[in-house]
């Protein structure tokens, strides 16, 4: 028993973590030029439409799947964030970065996680 509530403990606290990162990456998407917007947002849907080709709609994928790929992504946002030569890359990368963050606020319990994930689907709409 102890051990389920110090697991969901752990992964609102995460949320909180979460939240922050999204507000961060959103926060300087805000602030780019419309050629910099255009390459996360690009970013972002094609990572979500591929994945979605291959597994079918992120809302019905099960908790452990977006725990997951959200890792993958964010490992391969982390590379791709890294890369000096290739600004549209670095740049892409915190579209990436957003993905990851969404899908494993999708995979967690509490506000704050809730919060996340509403945050990015209301600049997804925004920017649509």
């Amino acid at each position: 028993m102890f051990e389920a509530i110090r697991t969901y403990w752990a992964e609102a606290r995460r949320g909180v973590v979460i939240s922050r990162q999204v507000n961060n990456i959103l926060s300087r998407y805000r602030r780019m030029n419309d050629g910099n917007k255009y390459w996360v947002r690009s970013a972002f849907v094609t990572v979500r439409d591929d994945l979605e080709n291959q597994f079918g709609s992120i809302g019905e994928w099960p908790i452990d799947r977006k725990k997951t790929i959200a890792g993958q992504i964010m490992k391969a946002a982390k590379t791709a964030g890294n890369n000096l030569a290739a600004e549209t890359t670095r740049i892409g990368a915190n579209g990436s970065a957003l993905l990851s963050l969404y899908l494993e606020a999708k995979a967690l319990p509490g506000a704050k996680a809730l919060e996340a994930a509403e945050a990015v689907e209301q600049w997804l709409a925004d920017e649509s």
